[in-house]
């Protein structure tokens, strides 16, 4: 896709890196998902420790990814362009399907690793 305009081929361009970040963070949602089955199966303190080591860095990778998405959405208001609109509620989504499936990934190993009082 040619955009002549640099600085929407720019724009354009930290929208693919928007994308490819949220590729690399479901990556690591599959890993959790994973580890969750591996944990039910056998309760293994190590598996515990790896699955909350990655839902730290993927809920931290989520944190990033939204400041990153917020700067992009001023620059797509400011193009005022039909087709950056577009973009700019899938952008506005995508962070909060993540951090969503996270925080249930979240609750689930807490209760899991509450000690009973």
């Amino acid at each position: 896709m040619e955009i002549k305009h640099s600085g929407h081929k720019e724009t354009f361009q930290k929208s693919e890196i928007f994308y490819e970040t949220c590729q690399r963070l479901d990556v690591n949602v599959i890993a959790l998902v994973k580890l969750q089955t591996a944990i039910q199966a056998s309760n293994n303190a190590r598996d515990v420790k790896t699955f909350r080591k990655i839902l730290q860095e993927t809920m931290l990778g989520v944190l990033y990814l939204t400041k990153f998405r917020d700067a992009l959405l001023d620059e797509l208001k400011q193009a005022n362009n039909g087709a950056y609109r577009c973009l700019a509620q899938s952008l506005h989504d995508r962070p909060k399907e993540l951090y969503s499936t996270l925080n249930e990934f979240k609750n689930w190993i807490d209760k899991l690793t509450a000690s009973p009082n």
